[in-house]
């Protein structure tokens, strides 16, 4: 059975930035978010501006 991937941080604001979040579907259809990387994006909110 294939494995479900999991996304980091920076590689989901570096897309939403690029409006190219939708990238991650060529890899798959479903992808993970650990739990802290939610919380990471949620505490940081729009004022993460990675450079």
């Amino acid at each position: 059975m294939a494995e479900i991937p999991a996304v980091n941080t920076s590689p989901l604001i570096f897309l939403t930035q690029a409006n190219l979040l939708n990238f991650l579907q060529i890899l798959s259809l479903k992808i993970i978010v650990p739990q802290a990387v939610a919380t990471e994006i949620k505490a940081y909110g729009n004022t993460d501006f990675i450079n």
